[in-house]
């Protein structure tokens, strides 16, 4: 995601969704996390977020499509949670 992008989706009126999954892979940020939310908006853009859950996520993605109906430039910042699931893991190491 870029900002550029966002700016040009909302100055040209193009219905665009952005899902962020903010994991920060390969980053390390001590500080606060960069706010996904608060940069899409100004750039006019609707931001939702930031989502953990499951239910948070599905509830973003079910408001995405009226505002994209809207022509609205739309980012959610889905927040991932670090490392792998254990089924993931597991599959990664067996041999």
């Amino acid at each position: 995601m870029d900002v550029t992008t966002i700016w040009s989706a909302v100055h040209h009126t193009v219905p665009l969704l952005i899902v962020v999954a903010n994991k920060h892979i390969g980053q390390t940020i001590k500080q606060s996390d960069v706010d996904i939310v608060t940069i899409a908006r100004v750039q006019d853009a609707e931001g939702i977020g930031s989502v953990d859950t499951v239910e948070g996520f599905t509830a973003a993605l079910g408001d995405a499509p009226s505002l994209l109906r809207e022509g609205c430039t739309v980012v959610i910042d889905a927040h991932i949670a670090k490392g792998y699931a254990v089924v993931m893991s597991k599959g990664m190491t067996e041999r």
